[in-house]
Protein backbone atom coordinates (compact mmCIF):
# COMPACT_ATOMS: atom_id res chain seq x y z
CA UNK A 1 0.00 0.00 0.00
CA UNK A 2 1.23 3.83 -0.89
CA UNK A 3 -0.48 6.10 1.53
CA UNK A 4 -2.02 4.99 5.09
CA UNK A 5 -4.49 7.36 6.42
CA UNK A 6 -5.49 6.23 10.61
CA UNK A 7 -8.54 7.33 12.07
CA UNK A 8 -9.18 6.59 15.60
CA UNK A 9 -12.84 5.13 14.86
CA UNK A 10 -14.56 4.53 11.82
CA UNK A 11 -13.83 8.02 10.35
CA UNK A 12 -17.03 10.47 10.76
CA UNK A 13 -20.89 10.08 10.70
CA UNK A 14 -23.04 10.25 7.54
CA UNK A 15 -26.86 10.03 6.39
CA UNK A 16 -26.79 7.94 3.18
CA UNK A 17 -30.10 7.77 1.52
CA UNK A 18 -30.46 5.11 -1.44
CA UNK A 19 -31.34 5.01 -5.31
CA UNK A 20 -30.88 2.97 -8.67
CA UNK A 21 -27.71 4.30 -9.97
CA UNK A 22 -26.00 2.76 -13.06
CA UNK A 23 -23.18 1.29 -14.14
CA UNK A 24 -20.91 -1.10 -16.42
CA UNK A 25 -18.89 -3.41 -15.42
CA UNK A 26 -16.03 -5.95 -16.93
CA UNK A 27 -16.44 -9.67 -17.87
CA UNK A 28 -14.13 -12.32 -18.77
CA UNK A 29 -14.48 -13.42 -22.57
CA UNK A 30 -11.16 -15.69 -22.48
CA UNK A 31 -10.41 -13.92 -25.68
CA UNK A 32 -7.95 -10.98 -26.86
CA UNK A 33 -9.33 -10.52 -30.49
CA UNK A 34 -12.32 -8.46 -31.03
CA UNK A 35 -16.02 -9.19 -30.65
CA UNK A 36 -17.56 -7.80 -33.15
CA UNK A 37 -21.76 -8.61 -32.22
CA UNK A 38 -23.58 -9.58 -28.98
CA UNK A 39 -27.30 -10.90 -28.53
CA UNK A 40 -29.57 -11.62 -25.47
CA UNK A 41 -33.14 -13.11 -25.52
CA UNK A 42 -33.28 -12.41 -22.11
CA UNK A 43 -31.14 -10.97 -19.25
CA UNK A 44 -29.28 -14.69 -18.65
CA UNK A 45 -28.68 -15.91 -22.31
CA UNK A 46 -26.72 -14.69 -24.88
CA UNK A 47 -24.09 -15.08 -27.43
CA UNK A 48 -21.62 -13.40 -29.34
CA UNK A 49 -20.26 -14.21 -32.53
CA UNK A 50 -22.35 -16.93 -32.09
CA UNK A 51 -19.45 -18.81 -31.18
CA UNK A 52 -19.74 -17.50 -26.95
CA UNK A 53 -22.59 -18.47 -24.91
CA UNK A 54 -23.37 -17.49 -21.13
CA UNK A 55 -26.52 -18.68 -19.65
CA UNK A 56 -25.83 -16.98 -16.15
CA UNK A 57 -26.00 -13.05 -17.46
CA UNK A 58 -22.62 -13.03 -18.28
CA UNK A 59 -20.82 -14.48 -15.53
CA UNK A 60 -19.23 -17.31 -17.38
CA UNK A 61 -18.92 -17.24 -21.34
CA UNK A 62 -18.31 -20.95 -22.95
CA UNK A 63 -16.72 -21.57 -26.16
CA UNK A 64 -19.00 -23.59 -28.98
CA UNK A 65 -17.95 -25.32 -31.86
CA UNK A 66 -18.30 -22.08 -33.79
CA UNK A 67 -20.38 -21.83 -36.55
CA UNK A 68 -20.74 -18.23 -36.06
CA UNK A 69 -19.60 -15.00 -38.04
CA UNK A 70 -19.27 -10.91 -37.82
CA UNK A 71 -23.02 -10.89 -37.44
CA UNK A 72 -25.67 -12.86 -35.68
CA UNK A 73 -29.76 -12.78 -34.73
CA UNK A 74 -31.31 -15.03 -32.43
CA UNK A 75 -35.06 -15.30 -32.18
CA UNK A 76 -35.31 -17.60 -28.97
CA UNK A 77 -32.80 -19.48 -26.55
CA UNK A 78 -32.79 -22.15 -29.70
CA UNK A 79 -32.69 -20.38 -33.19
CA UNK A 80 -30.58 -18.16 -34.32
CA UNK A 81 -28.49 -17.28 -37.52
CA UNK A 82 -25.25 -15.93 -38.00
CA UNK A 83 -23.21 -14.58 -40.91
CA UNK A 84 -19.51 -13.79 -41.53
CA UNK A 85 -17.74 -11.52 -43.99
CA UNK A 86 -16.30 -14.65 -45.63
CA UNK A 87 -19.80 -15.01 -46.75
CA UNK A 88 -20.86 -18.58 -45.03
CA UNK A 89 -24.09 -18.30 -43.00
CA UNK A 90 -24.80 -20.50 -40.43
CA UNK A 91 -28.00 -21.75 -38.42
CA UNK A 92 -28.41 -23.41 -35.36
CA UNK A 93 -31.72 -24.74 -34.19
CA UNK A 94 -30.26 -26.09 -30.23
CA UNK A 95 -28.67 -22.63 -29.21
CA UNK A 96 -25.44 -22.88 -30.99
CA UNK A 97 -24.36 -26.26 -29.89
CA UNK A 98 -24.64 -27.66 -33.44
CA UNK A 99 -24.52 -25.45 -36.93
CA UNK A 100 -25.62 -26.04 -39.86
CA UNK A 101 -23.07 -23.95 -42.57
CA UNK A 102 -24.50 -22.60 -45.61
CA UNK A 103 -20.83 -22.16 -48.07
CA UNK A 104 -22.91 -20.43 -51.40
CA UNK A 105 -21.52 -17.49 -51.00
CA UNK A 106 -18.48 -18.23 -49.70
CA UNK A 107 -15.45 -15.75 -51.31
CA UNK A 108 -17.86 -14.42 -53.10
CA UNK A 109 -19.85 -12.17 -50.54
CA UNK A 110 -19.39 -10.04 -47.37
CA UNK A 111 -22.03 -9.88 -44.61
CA UNK A 112 -22.37 -7.30 -41.69
CA UNK A 113 -25.80 -7.77 -40.58
CA UNK A 114 -28.39 -10.38 -39.67
CA UNK A 115 -32.14 -9.51 -38.78
CA UNK A 116 -35.12 -12.28 -38.36
CA UNK A 117 -38.38 -11.52 -38.09
CA UNK A 118 -39.40 -15.32 -37.16
CA UNK A 119 -37.52 -18.52 -37.58
CA UNK A 120 -38.26 -18.75 -41.37
CA UNK A 121 -37.98 -15.10 -42.47
CA UNK A 122 -34.89 -12.81 -42.36
CA UNK A 123 -32.66 -10.48 -44.12
CA UNK A 124 -28.68 -10.41 -44.41
CA UNK A 125 -26.86 -7.15 -45.50
CA UNK A 126 -23.46 -6.66 -46.87
CA UNK A 127 -21.30 -5.61 -49.38
CA UNK A 128 -17.43 -4.63 -50.31
CA UNK A 129 -15.99 -2.47 -52.66
CA UNK A 130 -15.20 -2.18 -55.18
CA UNK A 131 -18.61 -4.98 -55.47
CA UNK A 132 -21.85 -3.24 -54.69
CA UNK A 133 -23.90 -3.74 -51.30
CA UNK A 134 -26.66 -6.43 -51.46
CA UNK A 135 -29.64 -7.53 -49.25
CA UNK A 136 -30.22 -11.53 -49.03
CA UNK A 137 -33.86 -12.19 -47.82
CA UNK A 138 -35.38 -16.45 -46.80
CA UNK A 139 -38.49 -16.99 -46.29
CA UNK A 140 -37.71 -21.08 -45.54
CA UNK A 141 -35.54 -20.59 -42.59
CA UNK A 142 -32.28 -19.95 -44.96
CA UNK A 143 -32.70 -23.36 -47.25
CA UNK A 144 -32.93 -20.93 -50.19
CA UNK A 145 -31.84 -16.68 -50.68
CA UNK A 146 -32.76 -14.46 -52.69
CA UNK A 147 -30.55 -11.46 -53.36
CA UNK A 148 -30.68 -7.63 -54.30
CA UNK A 149 -27.33 -5.63 -55.27
CA UNK A 150 -27.68 -1.82 -55.06
CA UNK A 151 -24.64 -0.45 -57.51
CA UNK A 152 -24.39 3.10 -55.71
CA UNK A 153 -23.55 1.71 -52.40
CA UNK A 154 -20.21 0.46 -51.59
CA UNK A 155 -21.28 -1.76 -48.15
CA UNK A 156 -24.58 -2.24 -45.59
CA UNK A 157 -23.78 -2.35 -42.47
CA UNK A 158 -26.99 -2.75 -40.40
CA UNK A 159 -29.84 -3.65 -40.82
CA UNK A 160 -33.28 -3.23 -38.61
CA UNK A 161 -36.84 -3.90 -38.92
CA UNK A 162 -39.98 -2.63 -36.67
CA UNK A 163 -42.50 -5.55 -38.04
CA UNK A 164 -42.60 -8.26 -40.68
CA UNK A 165 -42.93 -5.34 -43.41
CA UNK A 166 -40.76 -2.33 -42.59
CA UNK A 167 -37.64 -1.44 -42.53
CA UNK A 168 -34.28 0.21 -43.02
CA UNK A 169 -30.57 -1.22 -44.32
CA UNK A 170 -27.48 1.30 -43.76
CA UNK A 171 -24.08 1.62 -45.05
CA UNK A 172 -22.11 3.95 -47.06
CA UNK A 173 -22.58 5.41 -50.80
CA UNK A 174 -20.08 4.14 -53.59
CA UNK A 175 -19.05 7.81 -54.69
CA UNK A 176 -19.43 10.45 -51.97
CA UNK A 177 -18.34 8.50 -48.97
CA UNK A 178 -21.77 9.62 -47.38
CA UNK A 179 -24.51 8.00 -45.59
CA UNK A 180 -26.47 5.48 -47.23
CA UNK A 181 -30.07 4.38 -45.96
CA UNK A 182 -32.30 2.07 -47.52
CA UNK A 183 -36.00 1.06 -46.37
CA UNK A 184 -38.27 -1.31 -47.47
CA UNK A 185 -42.33 -1.28 -46.48
CA UNK A 186 -43.06 -4.67 -48.56
CA UNK A 187 -40.56 -6.93 -46.31
CA UNK A 188 -37.60 -6.53 -48.71
CA UNK A 189 -39.00 -7.08 -51.76
CA UNK A 190 -38.34 -3.49 -52.92
CA UNK A 191 -36.21 -0.94 -51.37
CA UNK A 192 -36.06 2.72 -52.02
CA UNK A 193 -33.18 5.07 -51.06
CA UNK A 194 -33.11 7.83 -48.67
CA UNK A 195 -29.81 8.51 -48.19
CA UNK A 196 -28.65 11.25 -46.48
CA UNK A 197 -25.32 13.05 -47.83
CA UNK A 198 -25.21 15.44 -44.52
CA UNK A 199 -23.33 12.35 -43.04
CA UNK A 200 -20.30 10.38 -43.30
CA UNK A 201 -21.40 6.12 -43.95
CA UNK A 202 -23.59 4.85 -41.70
CA UNK A 203 -22.72 2.15 -38.96
CA UNK A 204 -25.76 1.29 -37.30
CA UNK A 205 -29.59 1.93 -37.10
CA UNK A 206 -32.23 1.59 -34.98
CA UNK A 207 -36.28 2.55 -34.93
CA UNK A 208 -38.55 2.09 -32.09
CA UNK A 209 -41.52 2.55 -33.82
CA UNK A 210 -42.34 3.08 -37.84
CA UNK A 211 -41.65 6.53 -37.58
CA UNK A 212 -38.96 7.42 -35.22
CA UNK A 213 -35.26 6.03 -35.54
CA UNK A 214 -31.87 6.89 -35.23
CA UNK A 215 -28.29 6.08 -37.29
CA UNK A 216 -24.59 6.47 -35.93
CA UNK A 217 -21.43 7.10 -38.06
CA UNK A 218 -18.06 5.71 -37.58
CA UNK A 219 -17.36 9.38 -38.27
CA UNK A 220 -18.75 10.21 -35.02
CA UNK A 221 -22.19 11.33 -36.27
CA UNK A 222 -25.60 10.70 -34.64
CA UNK A 223 -29.06 11.66 -36.82
CA UNK A 224 -32.15 10.84 -35.96
CA UNK A 225 -35.80 10.73 -37.66
CA UNK A 226 -39.52 11.71 -36.83
CA UNK A 227 -40.92 10.60 -40.22
CA UNK A 228 -39.50 6.86 -41.02
CA UNK A 229 -36.58 8.56 -42.55
CA UNK A 230 -37.99 11.00 -45.54
CA UNK A 231 -35.57 13.31 -43.55
CA UNK A 232 -33.07 13.48 -40.86
CA UNK A 233 -31.11 16.31 -38.67
CA UNK A 234 -28.09 15.38 -36.47
CA UNK A 235 -28.08 15.24 -33.42
CA UNK A 236 -24.69 14.68 -32.62
CA UNK A 237 -20.69 14.99 -33.40
CA UNK A 238 -17.64 13.58 -32.55
CA UNK A 239 -14.29 14.53 -33.73
CA UNK A 240 -12.94 12.38 -31.35
CA UNK A 241 -14.96 9.21 -31.22
CA UNK A 242 -16.55 6.99 -33.59
CA UNK A 243 -19.30 5.31 -33.14
CA UNK A 244 -20.21 1.11 -34.21
CA UNK A 245 -23.41 0.46 -32.74
CA UNK A 246 -26.64 2.00 -31.65
CA UNK A 247 -29.88 1.42 -29.49
CA UNK A 248 -32.91 2.29 -27.98
CA UNK A 249 -34.98 0.98 -25.36
CA UNK A 250 -38.34 3.57 -26.23
CA UNK A 251 -38.69 7.08 -27.55
CA UNK A 252 -36.32 8.91 -24.56
CA UNK A 253 -33.82 5.96 -23.75
CA UNK A 254 -31.19 5.17 -26.04
CA UNK A 255 -27.19 4.12 -26.28
CA UNK A 256 -24.43 4.47 -28.77
CA UNK A 257 -20.89 2.48 -28.15
CA UNK A 258 -17.88 2.97 -30.27
CA UNK A 259 -13.92 4.68 -29.67
CA UNK A 260 -10.81 4.97 -31.59
CA UNK A 261 -8.82 6.37 -28.95
CA UNK A 262 -10.79 4.04 -26.15
CA UNK A 263 -14.02 2.41 -25.49
CA UNK A 264 -16.85 4.94 -25.23
CA UNK A 265 -20.37 4.06 -24.20
CA UNK A 266 -23.00 7.65 -24.67
CA UNK A 267 -26.73 7.41 -23.36
CA UNK A 268 -29.54 9.86 -24.02
CA UNK A 269 -32.49 9.98 -21.63
CA UNK A 270 -34.40 12.45 -24.05
CA UNK A 271 -34.20 10.84 -27.63
CA UNK A 272 -31.30 11.90 -28.39
CA UNK A 273 -31.25 15.54 -27.86
CA UNK A 274 -28.91 15.37 -25.40
CA UNK A 275 -26.37 12.50 -24.42
CA UNK A 276 -23.71 12.06 -21.69
CA UNK A 277 -20.72 9.36 -21.29
CA UNK A 278 -21.54 6.53 -18.84
CA UNK A 279 -18.01 4.86 -19.64
CA UNK A 280 -15.05 5.90 -21.42
CA UNK A 281 -11.15 4.62 -21.02
CA UNK A 282 -8.23 5.81 -22.92
CA UNK A 283 -6.50 3.04 -23.86
CA UNK A 284 -5.63 3.67 -27.71
CA UNK A 285 -7.07 1.51 -30.44
CA UNK A 286 -10.24 0.43 -28.39
CA UNK A 287 -13.16 0.34 -29.78
CA UNK A 288 -16.40 -0.90 -29.21
CA UNK A 289 -18.37 -2.56 -31.91
CA UNK A 290 -21.98 -3.14 -30.47
CA UNK A 291 -24.20 -2.80 -27.58
CA UNK A 292 -27.85 -4.96 -27.21
CA UNK A 293 -30.17 -4.62 -24.47
CA UNK A 294 -32.84 -6.83 -23.47
CA UNK A 295 -34.18 -4.47 -21.09
CA UNK A 296 -33.57 -0.89 -19.34
CA UNK A 297 -31.27 -2.76 -16.96
CA UNK A 298 -29.83 -5.55 -18.54
CA UNK A 299 -27.59 -4.51 -21.20
CA UNK A 300 -24.24 -5.52 -22.90
CA UNK A 301 -21.14 -4.26 -24.67
CA UNK A 302 -18.50 -5.53 -26.43
CA UNK A 303 -15.54 -4.92 -28.55
CA UNK A 304 -11.88 -5.37 -28.97
CA UNK A 305 -9.24 -6.83 -27.23
CA UNK A 306 -12.07 -9.30 -26.10
CA UNK A 307 -13.45 -6.76 -23.72
CA UNK A 308 -17.32 -7.33 -22.55
CA UNK A 309 -18.91 -4.96 -20.50
CA UNK A 310 -22.24 -5.29 -18.61
CA UNK A 311 -24.43 -2.92 -17.63
CA UNK A 312 -26.30 -3.18 -14.66
CA UNK A 313 -29.06 -0.84 -12.65
CA UNK A 314 -27.42 -2.02 -8.75
CA UNK A 315 -28.97 -0.02 -5.88
CA UNK A 316 -26.53 2.13 -3.87
CA UNK A 317 -26.70 5.47 -2.22
CA UNK A 318 -26.19 9.19 -2.42
CA UNK A 319 -25.16 11.45 0.03
CA UNK A 320 -27.46 14.45 0.46
CA UNK A 321 -24.88 16.63 0.55
CA UNK A 322 -21.17 16.98 -0.85
CA UNK A 323 -18.12 15.85 1.33
CA UNK A 324 -16.74 19.14 1.66
CA UNK A 325 -13.14 18.33 0.47
CA UNK A 326 -12.96 14.45 1.55
CA UNK A 327 -14.29 11.58 -0.85
CA UNK A 328 -15.27 9.19 1.76
CA UNK A 329 -16.65 8.31 5.08
CA UNK A 330 -18.42 5.94 6.61
CA UNK A 331 -22.28 6.21 8.00
CA UNK A 332 -23.65 5.17 11.19
CA UNK A 333 -26.17 2.28 8.92
CA UNK A 334 -22.77 0.85 8.17
CA UNK A 335 -21.87 2.26 4.83
CA UNK A 336 -19.11 3.05 3.19
CA UNK A 337 -19.71 6.56 1.38
CA UNK A 338 -17.81 7.92 -1.08
CA UNK A 339 -17.85 10.53 -4.05
CA UNK A 340 -16.54 9.89 -7.54
CA UNK A 341 -15.91 13.28 -9.10
CA UNK A 342 -15.77 12.34 -12.34
CA UNK A 343 -16.82 8.70 -14.27
CA UNK A 344 -14.25 5.98 -13.67
CA UNK A 345 -12.90 2.91 -12.17
CA UNK A 346 -13.85 2.36 -8.79
CA UNK A 347 -12.76 -0.60 -6.40
CA UNK A 348 -12.99 -1.35 -2.80
CA UNK A 349 -11.46 -3.61 -1.21
CA UNK A 350 -10.88 -5.44 2.35
CA UNK A 351 -7.59 -6.46 3.54
CA UNK A 352 -6.09 -8.19 6.89
CA UNK A 353 -3.56 -7.17 8.53
CA UNK A 354 -1.25 -9.00 6.11
CA UNK A 355 -1.92 -7.13 3.19
CA UNK A 356 -4.09 -10.37 2.25
CA UNK A 357 -7.09 -9.83 0.11
CA UNK A 358 -10.43 -10.47 2.36
CA UNK A 359 -13.57 -9.12 0.40
CA UNK A 360 -14.11 -7.14 -2.36
CA UNK A 361 -16.95 -5.07 -2.36
CA UNK A 362 -17.00 -3.43 -5.57
CA UNK A 363 -14.85 -3.60 -8.88
CA UNK A 364 -15.96 -1.81 -11.59
CA UNK A 365 -16.96 1.28 -13.68
CA UNK A 366 -19.49 4.01 -11.88
CA UNK A 367 -20.82 7.12 -12.93
CA UNK A 368 -20.09 9.99 -11.73
CA UNK A 369 -21.90 10.92 -7.83
CA UNK A 370 -22.17 9.68 -4.86
CA UNK A 371 -22.22 6.64 -4.17
CA UNK A 372 -22.52 4.09 -0.93
CA UNK A 373 -21.92 0.55 -0.66
CA UNK A 374 -23.11 -1.49 2.77
CA UNK A 375 -20.65 -2.61 4.81
CA UNK A 376 -20.64 -6.16 6.33
CA UNK A 377 -21.59 -6.75 10.11
CA UNK A 378 -18.51 -8.35 11.26
CA UNK A 379 -15.33 -7.70 9.48
CA UNK A 380 -13.24 -10.41 11.16
CA UNK A 381 -9.53 -10.58 10.52
CA UNK A 382 -10.07 -7.38 8.56
CA UNK A 383 -8.03 -4.14 9.03
CA UNK A 384 -7.38 -2.39 6.15
CA UNK A 385 -9.82 -1.01 3.27
CA UNK A 386 -8.51 0.05 0.36
CA UNK A 387 -10.71 2.77 -2.06
CA UNK A 388 -9.46 3.26 -5.37
CA UNK A 389 -11.70 6.21 -7.55
CA UNK A 390 -9.99 6.88 -10.73
CA UNK A 391 -6.47 8.01 -10.02
CA UNK A 392 -7.70 8.26 -6.32
CA UNK A 393 -6.58 6.22 -3.25
CA UNK A 394 -6.64 5.87 -0.18
CA UNK A 395 -6.07 3.07 2.21
CA UNK A 396 -8.12 3.24 5.50
CA UNK A 397 -7.14 1.42 8.59
CA UNK A 398 -10.33 -0.16 10.65
CA UNK A 399 -10.09 0.23 14.13
CA UNK A 400 -11.81 -2.26 17.13
CA UNK A 401 -12.76 -5.00 14.07
CA UNK A 402 -12.10 -8.31 15.89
Amino acid sequence: MKTIVIFPALLFALACGVQAQESWVTQNSGFTTILHSVDFVDSNTGWIDGGLKTTNGGATWTYLASGGGEAEDFIDANAGYCAGTDGHISKTTNGGTNWTVNNSFLGSASFNAVHFANTNVGWIAGGSPPSPAYILKTTNGGTNWTSQSFSAISTLKSIHFVDANTGWAVGTIANTGGGAVLKTTNAGVSWFSQADSAVNGLSSVYFVNANTGWAVSGYGQMIKTTNGGTTWVTQYSSTIYGFNSVQFLDLNTGYAVGGSIGNIILKTTNGGTNWAIQFRDSVATHSLSCVHFVDATHGWAVGTKGVILKHIGIPVSVLPNKLSTEYFGISNSGQLCYQVPYSSQVSVLLFDPNGRLKLKLFDGYQMAGNHALPLPAQLPGVRLLDLRIGDFHKAIALSGQK
